[in-house]
């Protein structure tokens, strides 16, 4: 494992944005059948704050999305320590670098979508 899966699996984890303010993807319908008591339930939940049932179970699934990734950070970080050439020290230099990347692109109006940085991450390379 190489510095930069880890590099692109934490900027992955730590950079996530919210896909959908970016470019709407063209959106399509989706039918889900449950039980009387969880529809009760996601009714009451779009009562809190949640626009609409279309809303919430987008907002669900980003969320299992960013679990996921989370998990597959740790399992490749779980992983490299095993493997004895985990340098904790480049890890954490890592970590500084995406997040004042981050702040740059935020502060010139640029997204900082995981793609976004892959391309700058790539571009400072040349």
């Amino acid at each position: 494992m190489s510095v930069l899966d880890i590099q692109m699996s934490l900027c992955y984890l730590c950079l996530m944005e919210d896909p959908m303010t970016e470019h709407p993807p063209r959106m399509v319908g989706m039918n889900v059948s449950m039980p009387e008591a969880l529809r009760d339930y996601v009714q009451a939940r779009i009562a809190q704050g949640f626009g609409s049932v279309s809303e919430y179970i987008r907002n669900l699934i980003r969320q299992d999305q960013e679990r996921l990734a989370r998990d597959e950070t740790e399992s490749v970080l779980a992983r490299g320590l095993a493997d004895g050439r985990f340098d904790r020290r480049l890890v954490d230099e890592a970590f500084v670098e995406l997040r004042t990347l981050r702040e740059e692109l935020r502060a010139q109006g640029v997204s900082s979508s995981p793609g976004e940085i892959r391309a700058a991450i790539d571009e400072g390379r040349r």
